[in-house]
């Protein structure tokens, strides 16, 4: 198995900046503005299979990347969600990968069409579990979803090393089982 990927999962916008060799950190509004960041190794069959899947799901707007020539023959997958080339149908994924390290992950996505709550209707049933999920609300608040055999509440802030974060304020998007 080849293990010479290196993948990094953020919600930084714009981030890092591309001004040259040196790091100047975050910006003060990603400090006030919590974000999350995920970086882990995994085989290069993981990023194709399901890191592509995941970029062809949620079509994100990609900042940078870079991926070597004599590599982009095997990871055709993630080429094609870089370059855009989205799921336009009703469609969810859901995919077990293993970092380098041994760290077992579940990677989740939806598209837009697909609409129904992330949580309450994929994650929490895959996972055979209650939730409670705090994410960066715009538009309307879910509020709690109890129906099914696993409820999934909103967390409406987060408090972590003495730092407190309300949604409004909070980018990134933390889960736990209940």
């Amino acid at each position: 198995m080849r293990w010479s990927c290196l993948a990094i999962v953020r919600s930084i916008p714009n981030w890092p900046l591309v001004t040259g060799d040196s790091y100047t950190g975050l910006p003060d509004k990603e400090i006030t503005y919590a974000q999350s960041m995920l970086c882990t190794t995994m085989s290069l069959g993981d990023l194709n299979a399901t890191v592509g899947s995941a970029l062809q799901h949620n079509r994100p707007s990609v900042y940078i990347n870079s991926i070597q020539p004599n590599l982009q023959s095997s990871l055709t997958g993630l080429l094609s969600g870089l370059e855009g080339n989205y799921i336009n149908a009703v469609s969810t994924m859901q995919h077990d990968i293993t970092s380098k390290g041994g760290q077992s992950f579940t990677v989740f996505a939806k598209t837009a069409k697909w609409a129904d709550d992330l949580y309450s209707a994929l994650v929490a049933p895959a996972l055979r579990s209650s939730l409670w999920a705090e994410t960066w609300i715009r538009g309307y608040a879910v509020g709690p979803v109890c129906d099914g055999a696993y409820s999934v509440v909103d967390v409406t802030g987060v408090s972590f090393g003495g730092q407190a974060w309300t949604e409004t304020q909070d980018h990134s998007k933390v889960r736990t089982a209940a």
